[in-house]
């Protein structure tokens, strides 16, 4: 029982490690999806992750895409006008990509930035390359977005056709139902392992509490 306990000890030390969060300082705006900020003192570059922005004029390119300069202004204007800035690292990612970035998650004021820039049809959910943490919320935030045919979604300035829309309507309407029933047997599967990790914890804590009243007397 003892390395039982031991075991769900380093588990949740882990997942707490690798969720680590930083808050972020003296932030400069580049773009939709990157702008440069202090962590822990050091000036970085930071990119967010699971989406991306119209394009600038910023880099190569001789003028802003479409909507290039509202995702920018929005993010400009959130990040400067908030409270507080958190980068979430996400535990399937990379820290830094090969630029030297930093990558992660960004909350300003505890909402997610990048959800709210898929939102309003300002981004796109792009560079997913494994199961990040808030990146099912991301694909539900795309499809409303091209249901309202907002931002980049917009018939007057989306010329280009999505890859993913199918020719025949009855194919499109079967996967739709059955991305229906797997997004319905995901969020059960996510509920279990909810209520299994709060009941290993809730466990965990009433053993901890025996053993501290046991050693040491104390009535926790």
């Amino acid at each position: 029982m003892k390395k039982v306990v031991l075991f769900l000890l380093c588990f949740l030390f882990l997942n707490i490690v690798n969720a680590k969060s930083v808050t972020l300082t003296d932030i400069d705006c580049i773009d939709g999806d990157t702008f440069r900020a202090k962590i822990d003192g050091e000036e970085k570059t930071v990119r967010m992750i699971g989406i991306d922005t119209p394009e600038t004029k910023y880099a190569t390119k001789t003028e802003d895409e479409p909507y290039a300069k509202e995702a920018s202004d929005y993010t400009c204007n959130h990040l400067k006008d908030a409270n507080e800035i958190i980068l979430e690292y996400d535990p399937k990612s990379k820290k830094e990509d090969k630029y030297g970035r930093s990558l992660g998650w960004i909350f300003i004021d505890e909402k997610l930035l990048q959800k709210e820039l898929v939102s309003l049809g300002y981004a796109k959910v792009e560079y997913v390359y494994d199961d990040y943490l808030y990146i099912d919320e991301l694909y539900k935030a795309e499809d409303k977005a091209k249901d309202k045919k907002v931002g980049i979604w917009s018939e007057e300035d989306n010329n280009k056709k999505d890859d993913k829309i199918m020719d025949d309507k009855d194919k499109e309407d079967d996967d739709s139902i059955f991305d229906k029933i797997v997004d319905y047997i995901w969020d059960k599967i996510k509920l279990l392992f909810k209520n299994i990790y709060n009941n290993i914890k809730k466990y965990i804590k009433n053993i901890l509490k025996e053993k501290f009243n046991k050693i040491f007397g104390w009535q926790i």
